[in-house]
């Protein structure tokens, strides 16, 4: 099974993807967290602006979805947290995967610039010339997400990753 956690930049997904990861570990010992900016950093994608593109999102997009799905083989449950917002790649995944549950933050734009702890909505530093999701990029909400989340302030995120997990089906 691969739960994923999708949504734009500082909408929550890595804080709620950890307690979905902790709490289903606690049942599932064969489970693992796959986060989108980890992974970024271990191909030091986040460090060359062509990965910044529409073109390197769809890139390292595609090499996530490439990770989840060989954990995915090997009967590891996997939680990922991904921008990934195009629909070809979230098709494929429940083309390819043993079982998919897609999980869409939907975020108010205002939260989204309080949490941003990177300035990417402000621009200013750390902020380095990135293009992005919602701003210089199109933001595509997912078409048929499994279960949208309107993750505002006062919002639990242990709450709403014992949500994800039982509509999940564990």
């Amino acid at each position: 099974m691969v739960i994923w956690l999708t949504g734009l930049s500082a909408s929550g997904k890595t804080t709620i993807g950890t307690f979905v990861f902790k709490l289903l570990r606690e049942r599932e010992q064969n489970t693992i967290f796959v986060d989108g900016d980890d992974i970024r950093k271990i191909f030091n994608w986040d460090k060359e602006e062509q990965y910044f593109s529409e073109e390197g999102r769809r890139q390292v997009s595609e090499s996530i979805s490439d990770v989840c799905l060989w954990l995915d083989k090997q009967g590891m449950n996997v939680v990922c947290c991904t921008i990934s917002l195009y629909d070809h790649l979230h098709q494929r995944n429940r083309k390819t995967f043993s079982s998919y549950f897609e999980v869409f933050l939907d975020t108010p734009f205002q939260q989204l610039c309080e949490r941003d702890k990177n300035n990417l909505y402000a621009k200013k530093p750390p902020y380095v010339s990135k293009k992005v999701v919602g701003i210089e990029l199109p933001f595509n909400k997912p078409k048929s997400p499994d279960l949208i989340l309107k993750n505002k302030d006062g919002v639990d995120p242990e709450k709403l990753a014992r949500l994800i997990i039982d509509k999940a089906g564990f």
